[in-house]
């Protein structure tokens, strides 16, 4: 495979819309890399993800309302890491429902999809514009300057939580 253009980040439960989204990347000539389609079995799925984020030259992750599994904490860690390394990697979160953008992201835009099933088009319109360099024009964008001071107490608290986790598990 080439080098991924787009690296798609997403948990297990939000894994439907993660493909949809890299399906009409596909189809606007997007090289799109998705652990779900491109691990194979045998593979060590964590250098894979290390390896297609790092390649990459933008990241989209999916983010749903559900705390996220171990599948998306590796590809949260692999993309700080790799936007840590290359400044110009353009992380792109998308927030489903009433998703909230995890701290990691905070002052990113994000693209904001209140009903998917409805806005999916407007919304993945939008994405491939923000890909290709366009300027946004659409309400579903939205930038988190500031969060609720007890939010980011909860947050702090979780993402505190996750890497503890992900220190037992090896992550």
């Amino acid at each position: 495979m080439n080098e991924p253009d787009v690296a798609v980040s997403c948990s297990h439960a939000s894994r439907r819309w993660a493909e949809k989204i890299a399906g009409q990347l596909e189809a606007e000539q997007f090289v799109v890399w998705l652990d779900t389609t491109a691990l194979k079995p045998g593979e060590d799925w964590n250098l894979k993800i290390t390896q297609a984020i790092g390649a990459a030259r933008a990241v989209v992750l999916v983010i749903d309302d559900r705390p996220p599994d171990v599948w998306q904490r590796a590809q949260w860690s692999a993309a700080l890491e790799a936007s840590w390394n290359k400044p110009e990697l353009q992380l792109v979160p998308i927030l489903l429902g009433d998703a909230e953008i995890p701290s990691f992201l905070a002052g990113r835009q994000a693209l904001r999809v209140r009903d998917p099933k409805n806005e999916w088009s407007e919304a993945t319109r939008e994405l491939v514009s923000l890909l290709r360099g366009n300027e946004a024009r659409s309400e579903h964008l939205i930038v988190i300057a500031e969060e609720d001071r007890s939010k980011r107490a909860t947050r702090l608290r979780y993402i505190d939580e996750a890497t503890r986790a992900m220190e037992k598990t090896g992550l």
